[in-house]
């Protein structure tokens, strides 16, 4: 994900099944009456937490070359007597213990030094593009298929032979008219993002989306709520617009995360970003408008009574 969306007003949704704190079940899904408002199971919890995270806290030295002097030192007093003999009696190792002694603490101060340096000179995750997993979204239909040698099929026999390369993978697939694609990247210009909500349970989790080009990414919004514009997806589609206009169709694919979603959900969130993106679409894509506009306007619950709408038109 790419953009940073104020979602205030959208409601709070748990990421994680299990409290940071203690590991117990948190529920994930989003209650029609009841919010999840942290990522813990309880307020004493939390506070057993930041415990365990002030135990491991540690006080660095910030001692420079000019500060060497062992008299600081708090065994100071307790070897007092054995220092001072030594410096007497053999003022030139005790002068080589002292310079080894430094030696030791300049060594330690550079590469601490040294290590801070090559921290800050890892490279941070780029947001100017968001990235699906591994090298998918594809750039092209050429990276999936030779497109030469299927240019001159029909678009019937395309799309069958569309269906049985992806028949066998993890993944969902279809084809989609020029005209509906056409739509969604035209829409998107102006309104690139929204969310749909996913059944979960007795209540519903809402999943985060944003048009990039010809591309679909899909994050839970809690994800979302937690890394802003570095969520990674759940699910990337791809669209492939290569035979838009010869053939009138555009293949689509897409890779999703079956940790977080299923294949029925992720075709699910298809559906409905179809649906608010067509061309029919009419006044339901005043809620995306809202959405992206005019976001203080917008009421996720409208959202909801949309979908109790067209759920029966989804696949069960």
């Amino acid at each position: 994900m790419n953009y940073r969306c104020d979602t205030t007003m959208l409601p709070r949704s748990q990421l994680l099944r299990v409290c940071f704190s203690c590991w117990r079940n948190v529920p994930t899904q989003l209650n029609r009456s009841t919010y999840s408002r942290n990522l813990l199971c309880s307020n004493k919890c939390g506070l057993r937490w930041k415990k365990s995270q002030q135990a491991v806290t540690r006080d660095y030295s910030n001692t420079t070359e000019d500060d060497l002097d062992i008299s600081q030192n708090p065994y100071f007093n307790k070897y007092k007597g054995k220092i001072s003999n030594i410096q007497s009696t053999s003022p030139e190792e005790f002068q080589a213990r002292l310079d080894q002694l430094k030696d030791k603490k300049l060594e330690s101060l550079e590469k601490r030094k040294q290590e801070i340096k090559d921290a800050q000179s890892v490279p941070k995750p780029s947001v100017e593009s968001p990235q699906g997993t591994g090298n998918w979204p594809p750039r092209s239909l050429d990276e999936v298929m030779k497109i030469d040698l299927i240019k001159d099929k029909t678009a019937e026999e395309i799309k069958k032979i569309w269906s049985q390369y992806y028949a066998e993978k993890d993944c969902i697939f279809g084809a989609v008219e020029a005209m509906n694609y056409e739509s969604i990247v035209s829409k998107a210009k102006t309104c690139p993002l929204f969310m749909y909500p996913l059944p979960k349970g007795d209540g519903y989790e809402y999943y985060f989306s944003q048009i990039h080009g010809k591309d679909v990414y899909f994050t839970p919004l809690g994800m979302y709520q937690l890394l802003k514009e570095n969520a990674p997806p759940c699910l990337t589609v791809a669209h492939f617009p290569e035979f838009a206009d010869d053939k009138g169709i555009v293949l689509m694919a897409g890779q999703y995360d079956e940790n977080i979603i299923s294949k029925e959900e992720a075709i699910i969130l298809v559906c409905q970003m179809s649906s608010y993106y067509s061309p029919s679409a009419g006044e339901k894509f005043n809620l995306v408008r809202l959405f992206n506009l005019t976001p203080d306007k917008f009421k996720h619950l409208d959202v909801l009574n949309e979908y109790e709408k067209m759920k029966h038109t989804l696949p069960s």
